[in-house]
């Protein structure tokens, strides 16, 4: 599993993509989090992105730090601070 973060105004964004055959064993451990609905979830493609398995956010504060602690292992490029969004 493959992590991307984006900054938005309401918070960063992160989508997540199938980078080989372990996507479900990489997900399970976050699914108790994404099922207690602490940010917004798109399920499979948006767009025309057609490898991105799943959208979570905008997410930010206690939640976001709890996410990126769940994810931190595939997360290929982190997001500029909220103190540099500023």
């Amino acid at each position: 599993m493959r992590v991307v973060c984006t900054s938005a105004p309401e918070g960063r964004i992160y989508r997540f993509y199938r980078a080989s055959d372990d996507f479900t064993r990489a997900l399970k451990p976050i699914v108790p989090f994404l099922l207690a609905s602490h940010a917004d979830l798109i399920v499979g493609k948006e767009d025309d992105d057609s490898m991105q398995m799943l959208r979570v956010g905008p997410i930010q504060g206690e939640a976001e730090a709890m996410l990126v602690s769940l994810i931190v292992p595939n997360l290929t490029c982190r997001c500029a601070s909220a103190a540099a969004r500023d």
